[in-house]
């Protein structure tokens, strides 16, 4: 089981913000936000960097910084077949596979993955896509090579 970071009870407790949305946590901090707002993936690395500002005094952590954060109890849900996500995540690494999309298409792609989430419809990985050079989730279960 992942551990869970409450950034909101973190908000609370410190007090810092009348308001605890994250833009007020933010824009209080003067962290810049990689995205729009209300995006999962902007959301998620702005909610990431407020946590290190507060916790650890900036935001310049890596993936592998953060992995090394958080044990991951990975061998219960990554499918064997993604075994080396971790260390591509760790490491920077580029990630190859054919991607089915939901009509069927399938396409060769390529990422630089930031990480991955249990979802309830599946497990999904999160990364840079090179084909469209931009943040993109894919599901582990359209992969298929």
């Amino acid at each position: 089981m992942l551990p869970v970071i409450d950034t909101l009870e973190i908000a609370r407790k410190l007090g810092h913000t009348k308001k605890n949305n994250l833009n007020a946590l933010l824009e209080h901090h003067d962290i810049a936000r990689d995205g729009d707002a209300h995006r999962a993936l902007s959301d998620v690395v702005a909610l990431k960097d407020y946590y290190f500002k507060v916790i650890h005094g900036n935001v310049d952590y890596t993936a592998k910084t953060f992995i090394e954060h958080v044990e991951y109890e990975i061998e219960e849900y990554l499918p064997s077949v993604l075994h080396d996500l971790p260390q591509l995540v760790s490491d920077g690494g580029e990630m190859k596979f054919s991607y089915s999309d939901k009509k069927g298409a399938v396409t060769e792609r390529a990422i630089t993955p930031y990480g991955w989430a249990r979802t309830a419809k599946g497990l999904m990985i999160h990364g840079l896509c090179h084909l469209r050079n931009e943040r993109r989730s894919f599901y582990a279960e359209n992969i298929t090579r």
